[in-house]
C-alpha cells in the first residue's frame, strides 16, 4: 500500500465513525473503490458494530465483495448465516453477503455455503427463496475458479450436498467434470444420477457414451429418461459438427 493510499485509507477510516449516515456510506463505499487490502480489516469491524444500521452493514458488505480478499470470508459466512458475535442481521444484508462470498471466491467458503443450503434443506423460510439462490449462485461462481474442491465434494456422505454439487458443476460445465459425472452415474441417489446424465448432455464429452447407454437400464425411469436425452444432445452435437 502505497504512503497516499494509507493515508487516504486511515482518514476514511476515520469517517466510518461519523455521526452522519451519510458521511459512513460514502466513506465505505470509496474503501471498496480504492483496491487497498488495509480497508478490509477496518470494514470488517465496522460490520460488528451494533449501532450501525442496515443500510451501512449492506454497503461495508458490498465493498468487501469489491476487494476480494478471503480475510473478509468467516465474517461474511458468519452473516450468512443471521448473526456475527452480537449483531443479528436481516434477509436483505445476507443476501448481500452471499454476493460478497461470491466474489471473493474463496474456496474454503465452499463447504459452509453447501451446509448453508443442507440445513435449509426443503424447508425454505419465508422470503428466503431468493437467498437460496444466490448462495447457489455463489457456489457456481466459486467453483468456476476452484473446480477441484467441488469435484471433491460429489462424493460427500451426504445426499443433499452431492445433489447441490452435482447441480453447481452441472451449470459450470467444465470438461473436466467428465469423469467425476461418469462416476456420479452410479451414485445410491436417483436425483444425482439425473443431473450428472443432465450433465454429461450438457458438455457432450464422447466417452460418456458408453456408459450414458448402460445408464438406459436403470431402475429409475427418470434416470433412464435423462440418459437418453443425453445421448440424443451428444449425437445432435456430432451430427452437427460434421456439417
Amino acid at each position: 500500500m502505497s504512503f497516499f493510499g494509507g493515508f487516504k485509507v486511515r482518514r476514511l477510516v476515520h469517517k466510518l465513525e461519523n455521526c452522519d449516515i451519510k458521511i459512513r456510506l460514502q466513506a465505505a463505499e470509496e474503501l471498496g473503490n480504492m483496491g487497498e487490502s488495509g480497508a478490509v480489516e477496518p470494514l470488517i469491524q465496522t460490520l460488528f458494530k451494533t449501532e450501525n444500521i442496515e443500510i451501512i452493514h449492506i454497503r461495508v458488505i458490498q465493498s468487501l465483495g469489491k476487494l476480494r480478499d478471503p480475510r473478509a470470508t468467516t465474517s461474511l459466512l458468519k452473516i450468512l448465516y443471521g448473526k456475527l458475535d452480537s449483531v443479528t442481521f436481516s434477509t436483505i444484508v445476507r443476501l448481500r453477503a452471499a454476493e460478497a462470498l461470491g466474489e471473493i471466491g474463496d474456496p474454503r467458503s465452499i463447504r459452509p455455503l453447501l451446509q448453508f443450503l443442507k440445513l435449509k434443506g426443503r424447508k425454505v423460510g419465508e422470503n428466503e427463496g431468493e437467498l437460496i439462490s444466490k448462495v447457489r449462485e455463489a457456489i457456481v461462481q466459486i467453483g468456476k475458479l476452484h473446480l477441484n474442491p467441488l469435484l471433491e465434494l460429489l462424493k460427500d456422505n451426504n445426499e443433499y450436498i452431492r445433489i447441490e454439487v452435482a447441480q453447481a458443476l452441472k451449470e459450470i460445465g467444465n470438461p473436466l467434470s467428465v469423469p467425476k459425472f461418469i462416476e456420479a452415474l452410479d451414485d445410491l441417489n436417483y436425483v444425482v444420477r439425473i443431473i450428472a446424465a443432465e450433465a454429461l448432455g450438457v458438455i457432450g464429452d464422447e466417452s460418456s457414451i458408453i456408459v450414458l447407454r448402460s445408464s438406459l437400464k436403470d431402475v429409475n425411469r427418470d434416470v433412464r429418461q435423462a440418459a437418453k436425452d443425453a445421448l440424443e444432445a451428444i449425437q445432435n452435437r456430432n451430427r452437427d459438427a460434421k456439417k
